[in-house]
C-alpha cells in the first residue's frame, strides 16, 4: 500500500521531468514515452511513480530496520552539502532550492537518495558468499546431456 499524497507528489515530478526531456528533444511527452515501450506518458509516468515509491519505500524501511533516521535538521544539512558540492548555494537559498525542487524531490532525497549507501554498506555485511559453489542446472539440461 502506498500514501496517495506521496503518489501524486511523485507523478507530477515525474510529469515535469518526463515533459522536460520530451521537448529537450524535440517531442511530445507521447512520444518520449513510447521509446521506453510505453502506450503514453501517462502509462509511462504510473509505472515510473510506483518504482520511485517501491524504492523509496524499501530504503526508507531497511534504514530503519538498521536505526538510521532522519531529522528536518540532518536533511536540511544534506541538502546544504549537495548544493556546496554542485556549486548551488551560490545562487540560491535553501528554501529556494527546496521550492524548485518541490515535494516529490525531497521525498525521494529523503526516503532513497540519503538512505542508499547507508543501507548498501549495512547489507554488505548481511551478504554470505558461499566458495566454490557450483552453479545449479534445471532439469532439462540434465537430462538433455
Amino acid at each position: 500500500s502506498y500514501d496517495k499524497h506521496i503518489y501524486d507528489l511523485l507523478y507530477e515530478y515525474g510529469e515535469e521531468q518526463l515533459d522536460y526531456y520530451a521537448s529537450y528533444y524535440g517531442m511530445d511527452a507521447d512520444t518520449l514515452a513510447s521509446y521506453y515501450g510505453y502506450e503514453n506518458a501517462e502509462a509511462y509516468n504510473d509505472e515510473s511513480t510506483k518504482e520511485q515509491m517501491r524504492l523509496a519505500m524499501l530504503y526508507s524501511d531497511l534504514a530503519k530496520e538498521i536505526g538510521i533516521t532522519h531529522t528536518d535538521e540532518d536533511v536540511d544539512a544534506a541538502l546544504i552539502e549537495y548544493m556546496d558540492n554542485n556549486g548551488i548555494s551560490e545562487s540560491y537559498t535553501l528554501d529556494e532550492f527546496k521550492e524548485i525542487n518541490g515535494e516529490g524531490w525531497l521525498y525521494m532525497y529523503k526516503n532513497y537518495e540519503m538512505n542508499y549507501e547507508p543501507v548498501i554498506e549495512a547489507m554488505k555485511e548481511r551478504v554470505v558468499f558461499v566458495p566454490d559453489a557450483k552453479e545449479e542446472t534445471s532439469a532439462e539440461e540434465t537430462t538433455a546431456e
